[in-house]
């Protein structure tokens, strides 16, 4: 549905003043972008830092999505840098100011619309954009929809967009959604094989930070170093087993690789970062004789610590004993024994002397690698910890070409009988001094050297205590393997038990649910029942009613034209000539009527009557009037009864002192009409009789 607030032809002042927040600056308009609620230059920063790098190595401007893109302002940005941009947001004011944006910058490579970011990511295709902007917009979607629906969502973006670059909210902060959001941010991004944090971001909500993670699962930034790894894998070898409880990951690049290890973990927060001081002391100051690959980078941030180094060629000397390829073991171990004389010279060791941390180049030259693991500690990093025993152990495995997994310690390989003659004789030799003489250096200078037929009592005690070690160690495995399956069937039998509980607990539920639905129907039949009734009552009631108002209206029609019939007979009479002719009668007899029910009020009516019709002619009226005077009382009497009645006659002559009107004298005096129409007719005789002393005291 189309804004009505937002017609096209408003100007950008309009539609940013429409805006409900303005949330990001107004591109191109600094005199419109002081009270933006978020400052978005550092950001900025970073994502055309990525930006610039993922071009370089694409070879053409790189496709964006700016997932919630706000007013457009990182949007923008990237277009007029010859990015094309698809930007995305769920207020269609918000695109408003986009669209008017980019038509005024004539930027065409730009492409904004409104909708849900649900819907975006359900439509993605493959290859179709280079990098993804996800900033501050999901934390909206984990309210709404939950962790693991969101962090499915991002999934289906890191499986379709190489490179993404998220800030996240976080828990902390004192927001409605805050509850809903996990407790590592970066739990969210599971899907994606690298994950790293470039920076915390204030926001205009609360003092607490978000975290802005760089998120890819086909190229790494470490500082400046951009470049595509083709694998990784969360152990460093397939005897790791879950040593570092899956706090470190390794990625490969051609000819690099790029170890990453975690802080989170409190455990092993102190062991991975002084592991990687270590390594990097090493690999900045290695000493003469030791070949080691060239140190590129390294970061350190509050979640992880990470190092670029390049990839020596070579495979492990593990991996050749696990595909049972051909080897010299007498070169690797007199390579082996060299590079740990020439650490034993510089005052180092490396305490974990395994067949995995040894590297077999191509011309069969060896590397010891595992670089965190050399310190100047002269011990093994397990049992057995003396250095010369745990290199025993490891020529041991090598001439025998099996390697004993450590369960919980290693196989006590300790019969020197076993060795070849070189080795044999050099241990006997070395083992013979006191064991503060025991050194790599020792035994390097004992090899070649004859020990004589003497034999040690020591030696075979040593021969002894392996083969009951590993009497026992064959005793523990088929325990273990038989307490395994015993463990297997016992998990299938669980997992059976389970399976049918819960199809007990589902078969319960649908029962309860389908009694519940029985019910619910029965109840619903007998309230539809009900309805019913009611609804019959209601519809006979309206039938009655409708037969009342039908009667009603018949009724009515009868007696409008009844009466419409009655007038018109009346109208007929009244028209006709026998009414008219009977006019004179039909009023004699109804004055009869009256006469004969009250003659009083009949004579008074006539009166009445006959006084209006002479005032209506005045001049009539005063002929009238003398006539009456000659009749004194009579004339009094008629005036006293136009006075009682309040009827109104005409006005009498000027200065006659007859009654104007039955009633109404001259002016005489100031006394006018109305004042002597009440008086009796002696009274008027003594008025006359004061109106001529008047007169003739005026002559006086």
């Amino acid at each position: 549905m189309t804004d009505p607030l937002l017609p096209t032809a408003l100007s950008i002042i309009d539609l940013v003043a429409a805006l409900p927040e303005k949330y990001q600056p107004i591109f191109g308009h600094p005199e419109l972008s002081g009270d933006s609620a978020r400052d978005c230059a550092e950001r900025l920063q970073l994502i055309l830092r990525v930006s610039d790098h993922l071009e370089g190595a694409l070879g053409r401007p790189a496709r964006v999505l700016d997932l919630g893109c706000a007013q457009g302002f990182f949007s923008l940005s990237l277009a007029v840098r010859g990015c094309t941009v698809y930007g995305v947001d769920f207020l269609e004011r918000n695109i408003a100011v986009c669209q008017a944006l980019a038509r005024e910058q004539g930027l065409e490579n730009t492409v904004f619309a409104h909708g849900r970011i649900e819907d975006v990511i359900a439509c993605l295709k493959d290859n179709e954009y280079d990098l993804v902007l996800g900033l501050s917009v999901f934390h909206h979607l984990v309210h709404e929809h939950g962790t693991d629906a969101v962090a499915d969502l991002i999934g289906g973006i890191a499986s379709r967009i190489p490179v993404a670059i998220y800030e996240m909210a976080v828990r902390d902060e004192p927001l409605y959604w805050a509850d809903a959001q996990p407790q590592e941010p970066a739990d969210l991004l599971r899907d994606y094989a690298l994950t790293k944090l470039t920076s915390f971001q204030k926001t205009h909500l609360s003092d607490i930070v978000r975290p802005i993670f760089y998120a890819s699962n086909r190229y790494w930034m470490i500082g400046d170093d951009f470049r595509e790894f083709t694998s990784w894998r969360s152990l460093s070898h397939a005897h790791a087993s879950s040593s570092h409880m899956g706090t470190r990951r390794y990625y490969f690049g051609e000819g690099v690789m790029l170890k990453r290890m975690s802080l989170l973990n409190p455990l092993l927060e102190a062991p991975n970062r002084t592991e990687f001081e270590r390594e990097m002391d090493f690999l900045c100051s290695p000493p003469p004789g030791i070949r080691v690959p060239r140190l590129i980078g390294h970061e350190v941030d509050r979640r992880d610590v990470w190092l670029l180094r390049e990839q020596l060629p070579g495979k492990l000397l593990s991996e050749l004993m696990a595909e049972g390829a051909s080897f010299s073991g007498e070169s690797v171990a007199d390579e082996l024994i060299g590079q740990l004389v020439a650490l034993e010279s510089a005052g180092l060791y490396h305490n974990d002397v395994r067949c995995w941390n040894l590297l077999v180049g191509e011309s069969g030259g060896v590397s010891l690698i595992d670089y965190g693991a050399i310190s100047k500690d002269p011990r093994d990093c397990v049992w057995p910890d003396n250095l010369i025993l745990s290199l025993l152990i490891t020529l041991r495995e090598i001439f025998d070409r099996d390697i004993s997994v450590p369960d919980p310690v290693r196989n006590p390989l300790l019969d020197v009988a076993s060795l070849p003659s070189r080795y044999r004789d050099a241990f006997r030799i070395v083992l013979d001094l006191p064991q503060a003489q025991w050194s790599f250096s020792a035994l390097q200078g004992a090899l070649g050297k004859p020990c004589g037929e003497v034999h040690h009592g020591w030696e075979l005690l040593a021969s002894k205590q392996e083969g009951a070690g590993q009497i026992y160690q064959r005793t523990l495995l088929n325990l273990r393997d038989g307490g395994l399956n015993l463990q297997a069937r016992l998990n299938e039998s669980l997992s059976n038990a389970h399976h049918w509980f819960l199809r007990a607990s589902d078969y319960q539920e649908q029962l309860a649910v389908a009694e519940m639905r029985v019910k619910r129907e029965a109840d619903l039949q007998i309230a539809m029942a009900e309805q019913m009734q009611v609804i019959e009552m209601l519809q006979a009631d309206v039938q009655e009613a409708r037969a009342i108002t039908e009667a009603h209206r018949v009724e009515a029609i009868r007696q409008s034209m009844a009466a419409q019939a009655a007038r018109a007979a009346l109208a007929e009479i009244v028209e006709s000539t026998s009414w008219r002719m009977t006019s004179l009668l039909r009023h004699s007899l109804t004055s009869v009527r009256r006469f004969y029910r009250s003659p009083g009020d009949f004579a008074r009516g006539y009166m009445v009557r006959v006084i209006q019709s002479l005032s209506a002619t005045p001049r009539l009226w005063r002929l009238t009037n003398r006539f009456l005077k000659l009749f004194p009382s009579l004339h009094s009497r008629l005036r006293a009864f136009v006075s009682r009645r309040g009827l109104l006659v005409p006005s009498a002559e000027p200065i006659s002192p007859v009654f104007g009107g039955l009633g109404q004298v001259g002016s005489f005096g100031g006394v006018g009409n109305e004042s002597a129409s009440a008086l009796s007719a002696r009274g008027e005789h003594i008025l006359e009789r004061v109106r001529s002393a008047a007169r003739v005291k005026e002559a006086e």
